[in-house]
């Protein structure tokens, strides 16, 4: 194990062990190539939400801000003249689109993942696919629904590195999610101003929060210089740029991490998943006091 940590040597991923030995790795262990992957995912969602807030005044990425967009047209509705309501209305249509887009996008990544055992090679070819899609659309028949086809893509890009997949490798973070990485941000400097001396874990959880957000800063400033300096007639075109480094960065994710299906959850990361109370007696059951041991209490 020891040797495995310095080295920063991932094990295969085959096995129940090689998961177990991974999850271990990925706890002590954090690469540059890691930092370099967060970056990667968080610059491209930056970027995006820029270039489709410019392109059609909605976000891509994060869709907490179409929610905003959703109650202030609400509120706009309430005081609007007649003749104007339609057009707000349409407005609240067009936000929710991409809400349930990108819903759709997360979906569609779990079916893949249930569908596929290696989803992440998969999902590189249908993310930038549907990003490709919605660029062409833009560009020969301007809609703003275009913008749902980048909603559904960002929504499977961010969710494919997040904990809540069903995979036995991934970077475990939330790359599009600036808020709560800030404030984790803030934690740690009050930690280290205060002399507490960081375990492995704490770094690399800083490492991540603090490269999600130079990444979206970057991703986000970079879009407005291309937009600024209008090198391709459009920002739409640029786009399509995005579309390539969408499946460029999750192959390098496939490639760092291996991901694979795995339904069942490893004991070492969910101790409590494979718990099963005990069955009550027909007594006890009929009484209604069975409870059985807590957990973690001695048999």
């Amino acid at each position: 194990a020891i040797l495995i940590l310095d080295s920063g040597r991932f094990p295969t991923f085959g096995s129940r062990s090689g998961v177990i030995m991974a999850r271990l790795t990925d706890t002590f262990y954090f690469s540059p190539s890691t930092v370099s992957l967060v970056l990667g995912l968080s610059l491209i969602s930056g970027f995006t939400d820029v270039v489709t807030l410019v392109l059609f005044g909605e976000f891509a990425g994060l869709q907490t801000g179409n929610m905003i967009f959703i109650g202030k047209t609400l509120a706009d509705l309430a005081t609007a003249p007649p003749a104007g309501r339609y057009d707000l209305a349409m407005k609240i249509v067009l936000h929710a689109s991409n809400l349930f887009s990108n819903f759709a996008g997360v979906f569609l990544f779990c079916a893949l993942v249930s569908a596929s055992k290696y989803p992440v090679r998969w999902s590189a070819l249908g993310i930038s696919a549907t990003t490709v899609v919605g660029t062409s659309l833009s560009l020969a028949y301007p809609t703003k629904y275009a913008s749902c086809f980048f909603s559904a893509s960002m929504g499977a890009l961010n969710f494919m590195s997040s904990p809540n997949t069903v995979l036995s490798g991934k970077l475990f973070a939330m790359t599009s999610l600036a808020t709560g990485n800030l404030q984790k941000c803030a934690k740690m400097a009050y930690k280290a101003a205060s002399g507490h001396r960081f375990t492995p874990l704490e770094r690399k959880q800083t490492h991540t929060a603090a490269s999600t957000i130079v990444g979206h800063i970057l991703g986000a400033a970079l879009a407005a210089l291309a937009i600024f300096l209008d090198p391709l007639s459009g920002p739409a075109w640029y786009l399509y740029i995005a579309a390539a480094a969408q499946a460029v960065v999750v192959l390098y994710h496939d490639m760092l991490f291996r991901p694979v299906t795995e339904v069942e959850v490893p004991e070492i990361a969910e101790p409590l998943a494979q718990y099963k109370p005990p069955t009550p007696t027909p007594t006890e059951e009929a009484k209604g006091y069975f409870l059985g041991p807590t957990v973690g209490s001695a048999a």
